[in-house]
Formats: structure tokens, sequence, C-alpha cells
């Protein structure tokens, strides 16, 4: 084994570190000292292990990735590697830059200048320039050079967390790698050993948390446990307090409630929420993130995760978080006795309280395109003693004659195909509809769909085929898909909407 492979010690043969009477921060204490230290950068540590067994080092790497995954600390090991010096030793010709205050074109051909001076003690010179991203166009164009053909004796070794921002002509010219996200158990793992080295209490689920919020940052997660430190018990709760978190069962309790249908418990769970402090953001994150757990076996999820992602975005993001859960719960709830109280914005709260007697959800219908027509026919009523006059029925939209008690949405399609009615058809095949006590609900997704279904002409073709089939025609509503009839301008939901600038829910003339 070589010099240089000795030098590689595993975590466990970590020296002690210093008494919790130190006031060094516990990402200082256990930042890597040498590559098998740096956790969960295989890909990294691997390939330059060879390079340091070998002596192959190229003359410029680029470390990418986001904060907290070891970019820094990795570039100090192997800057060390390269010159053969302990970890701890103070190496004059390691030189490091911050690019973020050192990034004008003045101090990068300085930079350039000094670089060829030889090294005072070392094999090499070595240049680490942290936030490389930071330097200006002029810095970059001064460096291009020297990093091309730099002098033997050069080494720099460039850290990123913006790679987009570094100039094609420089990633051409470095060895690039890539530190990824650490896996949030390889996280907690970690936090467990410093815990224990520290000597703090911490329940695994609180580690498991800690870790979540650090998003797998090593820096993020350790400093929140070195701030927790002082409790006996670092426990769950300890955390969400710290990070001003919603508890996991009452995000649960909210998730629940959507499913269930309970646009009330929504409602009331939201509001209780923000009163005890939890930020919009805050709920938004933690909604996204159980959402994203159950997802997979439900992708419809994944349409409120995504309206969920621009509640923040929006100048009431209060008011928007409200209208997406209520909207969300409401779904393919179309008749329910709903008790609402809305958050406006900031600490101003508009409550409205709406009661509704109600009936049963009726039954959504989709055409069966695989039954023949005689199969889907179902018997007819008897023919009205006053049947619908085609020419002149401009009545108001009310149920007449004796429609059925069940309907073949197909057939109406058909008929109206028969009827030579293409305008009507081409806007009616989009709806979803719901057939009960002689009213029919027509459902759509589009805006542009519903206005044309309202429009006479679409009307006027509908009734004819349904006197034609039924002798007799039902009353007609048009509605937002899996909004209810019943849920008229006066509801929850659809005052909600109109905060929102969409109170259009139901139509029905």
């Amino acid at each position: 084994m070589s010099e240089r492979e000795s030098s590689v010690r595993s975590v466990n043969d970590r020296p002690k570190k210093m008494g919790k009477s130190s006031h060094l921060a516990l990402y200082r204490k256990y930042r890597p000292e040498t590559l098998d230290q740096i956790v969960g950068q295989p890909q990294v540590t691997d390939i330059i292990k060879k390079s340091a067994a070998g002596n192959t080092f190229a003359h410029a790497y680029l470390f990418t990735g986001q904060r907290g995954t070891g970019k820094t600390s990795a570039a100090r090991i192997v800057a060390h590697l390269i010159n053969q010096t302990e970890y701890s030793s103070d190496d004059i010709d390691i030189i490091e830059i911050d690019a973020a205050s050192h990034g004008s074109v003045d101090e990068a051909r300085e930079l350039r200048e000094k670089a060829f001076l030889a090294p005072v003690a070392a094999s090499h010179k070595v240049y680490i320039i942290d936030e490389v991203h930071m330097l200006s166009t002029q810095a970059f164009n001064a460096l291009l050079k020297i990093i091309e053909e730099p002098p033997e004796h050069i080494v720099f070794i460039m850290a990123t967390t913006e790679l987009q921002k570094v100039p094609a002509t420089i990633l051409s010219r470095v060895q690039r790698f890539h530190f990824k996200p650490v896996p949030l158990d390889v996280v907690a793992d970690h936090l467990a050993y410093i815990a224990e080295q520290e000597g703090i209490e911490a329940e695994r689920s609180a580690l498991e948390l800690i870790a979540r919020h650090g998003g797998g940052s090593f820096r993020d997660s350790i400093t929140l446990l070195d701030q927790l430190s002082g409790s006996s018990t670092i426990t769950g709760k300890n955390v969400e307090e710290a990070l001003g978190l919603a508890p996991k069962m009452h995000i649960q309790t909210l998730i629940k409630s959507i499913a269930e249908h309970d646009v009330a418990a929504v409602i009331k769970s939201v509001d209780d929420l923000q009163a005890n402090g939890i930020n919009t953001g805050s709920i938004v994150g933690q909604l996204i993130d159980e959402l994203l757990i159950i997802a997979p076996e439900n992708p419809k999820l994944y349409g409120l995760i995504e309206n969920l992602l621009e509640v923040t975005k929006s100048a009431a993001p209060a008011i928007k978080l409200l209208a997406v859960l209520s909207l969300a719960a409401a779904k393919s709830t179309t008749r329910t006795t709903v008790v609402a109280s809305a958050v406006s914005s900031g600490e101003d709260k508009l409550a409205t309280i709406i009661e509704k007697k109600v009936k049963s959800e009726p039954k959504l219908i989709k055409p069966d395109i695989s039954a023949t027509p005689e199969q889907r026919k179902p018997e007819r009523a008897p023919a009205s003693e006053k049947p619908v006059d085609k020419k002149t029925d401009t009545a108001p939209e009310v149920a007449t004659g004796q429609p059925p008690a069940e309907i073949v949405w197909q057939d109406i399609l058909e008929e109206l195909k028969n009827l030579d009615r293409p305008a009507a058809l081409a806007t009616l095949k989009f709806a979803t509809i719901s057939y009960e006590d002689s009213t029919l609900t027509l459902y759509f997704e589009r805006a542009f769909h519903r206005k044309k279904a309202d429009a006479p002409n679409c009307r006027e073709s509908l009734r004819l085929v349904f006197t034609k089939l039924y002798n007799g025609t039902p009353r007609i509503v048009v509605a937002t898909t899996a909004q209810s009839a019943a849920d008229s301008k006066d509801s929850l939901v659809a005052g909600v909407a109109a905060i929102m600038g969409g109170g259009d829910i139901v139509r029905e003339n």
C-alpha cells in the first residue's frame, strides 16, 4: 500500500474530537479529513483514490452539486493528496479563493501572474476556487489560457453549486465530478453517529426528519442537529417546533379529509394550522412531501401536487391554498353539507357558513361504445299526453313530459349524429354526465366546452334528441367536472373560486 493510500482512513478510525465544551460548530468538527470520510459520494471518491494511488492527477477539476454535499471538503483533501501533506498541516502552497468576493478581472489577472511562480515547499501549487460561477466573464477569460495550458506545478480545483453559469470553454478543459444529494437514510445514519460521539440523545424518527429537512445536505442537517443538541432528548416535536412545521399527524389528517371529500374539515385544518403560526409555505411543502409518498399508487394526486406548487407564487398564498384544497376535496363530491371558513390574506379572515339539505351523489355516466344500440337502450317511458313542440319550445330549463328513470348517453350522441347536429355532437362528446330526478348534469373539464354546451342551439339539440328518444326533456345543468349541480354560486367551493377569479362553477338556465 502506498503512502497516499495509507492516509485514507475509515470513519471509525477518526481521532477523538474536542469535547462538548468547545464552541466549534459540529459541521466543522466532523468535516471529512480523508476520502473515506466523505459519505455518500462513491462516484467521486473511488476515481480520485485510483488517481492518488497512481499519482495521476489532472491539472484541473470542477466539483459540482448542491450545497453541503462535500465539494469543498473533497477539494481540500485532494489538494493535500496532490502535495502529499497531512490534512491538518498548514500547506502554504494550497491557496483557497472565494470567487464570490474575489471575482473581478483584476484579481483573476493577479492570480494568473502569481501562478507561474514555483511552489514554496510542496511539489505543486494548488488553487481551490470556491463558488467559481461567481467569477465575471472577463475573469473567466483571463484564466482560460492558464487553465487550458497550465505550468506543470499548477493544479486548479474549482467548486460550484450552479454549473449552468460556468462557461463551456472552462467545462471542456476540466475533469468534472458531480456530488449527488445524499440519501436520507445515509444522512440519518451519519447524524446518529455524530449524536453518539457527542452524547446527544435523539430519537431515530427525529433524525430522519432532520435529514429530510436537510434535503440531502450534510451541512444543513448537522447544523440543525447542533441547534437542537441542548435538548435533553431530541424528538420529532422538537424538530417540528424548531423548523416551524405542522405536526405530521395534522398533515396526514388534512390529506385524509381531502380523500374523504370533507370540505369543512379541510378548511378547519388549514385555519387551525395558520392560527398556530404555521406559514403557508411550510404547509404546502409538507403536503407535497406526504403526497409524493402515496402518489405512485394514485397518479391523480400529481394534479393536486402541481396545483400546490403554484400556491407560493400567488399574490395571496393563503387564499390560493384554501382554494386548491377546497376544490380538491370537493372534486367528485356533488352534494354535501358545507360549513366553511376561508382565510383571505395575512391575518384577515373571510368567514362563510353555508348549509344545504341534499341527496346522495348521482352516478356519473360515460358513453359505452362496446355495447350495441339495442343492448344500451333502456325501457322507454310512455309518450307524454302533451309532447313538447320542437319549433316553439322556449320554456325555462325545467323537466317536461315523463323523462325516463335511466338514459343511455351513447344513444343520445348517435341520435345527434343522425339528426345532423355536428356542432352539438362535437361539444357533448366531451361531457361526463350524471342523471337523477329528471336532471341531466353535463360535466366538462374545459371552460370552452362548458360555454358551447350552455349555448341555446346546443341545449335545443339536446332537448330535441330527448323528445325523440324518451318522449320528454330533462332539466339541463352545465357544470365543471366533478362539481355538483347543487353546488350553486353561494356554495363554499364556488365562493372560494370566485375569490380566485374563477367563480363560474355551475351554470343552469
